[in-house]
């Protein structure tokens, strides 16, 4: 299911986020295709940098 990050408060994305994450870290566990590994792991990479973004600017408020 997508969502738009614009319509969830900053708690409810990060939960979004960690599911998110859970499902790619899965995925990266099940495959050894080199270009699919490529794939999920820059997907990783960007979840993650966007729940370290929430979290700083929620500390900055």
């Amino acid at each position: 299911m997508k969502r738009s990050y614009q319509m969830m408060d900053a708690r409810t994305e990060l939960v979004f986020l960690k599911k998110q994450i859970e499902v790619v870290e899965t995925k990266l566990d099940f495959t050894n295709h080199p270009r699919l590994l490529d794939a999920l792991s820059y997907e990783l990479l960007g979840l993650k940098s966007r729940m370290s973004y929430l979290i700083e600017s929620e500390k900055a408020v």
